[in-house]
């Protein structure tokens, strides 16, 4: 009877946590935009935001589709421009 409930409660146990490690593609931390760079294939793809589900080459390929064709800079949105301040 004990060695039963100790196969039960293994078995539950297996089912909460095996299927998490399955469920979670990878752990990578998004930037402003809701990307990052895939450690695997070395591009640049989101998770979040309006490019969600799209990759890139790169980082600066995103920055550039981003801004329309310019390879300008441009701040994720959590960070806010400087003012330009007049002379």
């Amino acid at each position: 009877m004990k060695e039963l409930f100790l196969t039960l409660i293994l078995v539950f146990c297996a089912g909460l946590f095996l299927p998490l490690n399955s469920v979670r593609g990878h752990t990578g931390i998004v930037d402003g935009y809701g990307c990052h760079v895939d450690r695997k294939t070395g591009r640049y793809h989101c998770h979040q935001g309006p490019y969600i589900g799209q990759s890139f080459e790169s980082k600066a390929e995103f920055l550039k589709k981003l801004r329309g064709g310019e390879l300008e800079h441009l701040s994720p949105k959590e960070v806010q421009p400087k003012p330009k301040q007049d002379k």
